[in-house]
């Protein structure tokens, strides 16, 4: 939306009127179609605004039937057996911005992406961070280059396996992207890196138990930080609600969960602190039966997937969706990598799609590569919406299961 140089700064593109003194009455003097968009000028102060068709389309005013229908999904679950394909070459990354944006819609879309061909130092892992944007620094540093150790602040410094989680859950803004760098692979055997679609779970998981799914997106979990060093003390996700995050969130909080709403899971079972505030014992109960069910689907083959990590092709991965873990390991191994914020991810994201847009000849087609995506797209979702047809509408539960039901065998409702 592009407003007059009274309203907006030119440069900023900060709003410089204060919109409380504007007569909320306020109405057009004048309204032209134009072919940029439509122009129109106040009957106040002579203000005028252009909304440039694009802006309309995508802006409604008023919706007054936020329930009528759910988001479109536009990302799509990459099978285990396929899950080493998804990867973009580190020149192509780092040499183009047409490279850097399939880099950045890969990693939306899929989750994640392998970057081989990467030079196998924590020079180059640092720059291939910072060609997306700068690194989030946490209480573990900014870029980190470990091996196991004797007194370690989290157990993903030991050689212990690591069950699928999460990072950062402790946050009230969890990490957004993470990179592995395998620089030394372990020297006695094991540690072998375990990846899963959290949001291919989930929607799964509302498949064949809408309660379940609910429960987890509705009870709030507090995580914490013990380990952390004496520099900050302990972690709490508890700023913003004091009883922490539920394991699911929607974009559209105030309507029933649904899987083509979901923007974040936190899970981290390690890091689950024992203040959590449950409604009621019988809730605390199905929550604990639905957790069950989840992390079994989780570590299912259906979605579960491992690769041991090699110098030369570290691995990003969107933290709020995919989850990771980790085999025992002996010897020594040496990963390098890093953290970055999700509205840096995004924003870079948005900024480089823009500039593509511009630089393109009119008349330009879509690449082979995005229309794959948008076909696997379209088949996912013309699939989950004929499931979705089938399904009642479901709401949350308050009833206590009378026994302990697995994977195969959720509770009817």
């Amino acid at each position: 939306m592009h407003l007059c140089s009274n309203c907006l700064h030119t440069h900023t593109g900060q709003r410089q009127v204060n919109t409380f003194e504007l007569d909320p009455d306020i109405q057009a003097t004048d309204v032209n179609s134009t072919a940029e968009g439509l122009r129109i000028i106040w009957s106040q102060g002579q203000h005028q605004s252009l909304y440039p068709w694009e802006w309309l389309s995508k802006h409604i005013p008023f919706n007054a039937a936020p329930t009528a229908k759910h988001p479109r999904q536009d990302w799509y679950h990459v099978k285990p057996a396929s899950a080493q394909n998804v990867q973009t070459d580190y020149d192509t990354v780092m040499n183009s911005d047409a490279g850097l944006g399939v880099f950045l819609e890969q990693i939306r879309t899929t989750g994640f992406s392998f970057v081989p061909n990467t030079p196998a130092t924590p020079e180059a892992t640092e720059k291939l961070l910072q060609r997306i944007a700068f690194i989030r620094p946490t209480q573990y540093g900014a870029f980190w280059d470990f091996t196991s150790e004797v007194k370690p602040v989290d157990t993903a410094y030991t050689n212990l396996e690591l069950p699928l989680h999460t990072d950062t859950t402790y946050f009230n803004d969890p990490a957004g992207l993470q990179l592995f760098h395998c620089l030394q692979v372990a020297t006695e055997g094991g540690g072998q890196s375990t990846f899963s679609d959290t949001f291919a779970a989930a929607a799964q998981l509302y498949k064949i138990n809408p309660d379940y799914y609910n429960i987890l997106s509705s009870v709030r979990i507090a995580s914490h930080a013990s380990g952390s060093s004496s520099t900050f003390g302990s972690f709490m996700n508890n700023a913003s609600h004091a009883g922490g995050f539920p394991v699911f969130t929607h974009s559209v909080p105030h309507i029933r969960p649904h899987p083509k709403n979901l923007t974040h899971v936190r899970w981290n079972n390690d890091d689950r602190h024992s203040s959590t505030q449950w409604p009621s014992h019988e809730r605390m109960i199905v929550w604990y039966r639905a957790a069950k069910v989840w992390q079994e689907l989780l570590a299912s083959k259906e979605f579960q997937w491992q690769a041991q990590l090699q110098p030369g092709t570290p691995i990003i991965f969107d933290n709020w969706r995919i989850a990771h873990g980790r085999t025992a390991f002996d010897g020594q191994r040496r990963i390098c990598g890093g953290y970055i914020g999700m509205d840096e991810f995004l924003a870079r994201g948005r900024m480089i799609s823009a500039r593509l847009r511009a630089d393109a000849q009119p008349g330009s087609e879509k690449t082979s590569e995005e229309e794959k995506n948008e076909e696997k797209v379209k088949k996912e979702q013309e699939e989950e919406e004929k499931i979705e047809k089938e399904q009642p509408e479901t709401v949350e539960p308050d009833v206590l299961p009378q026994k302990d039901e697995g994977l195969d065998r959720p509770i009817a409702s």
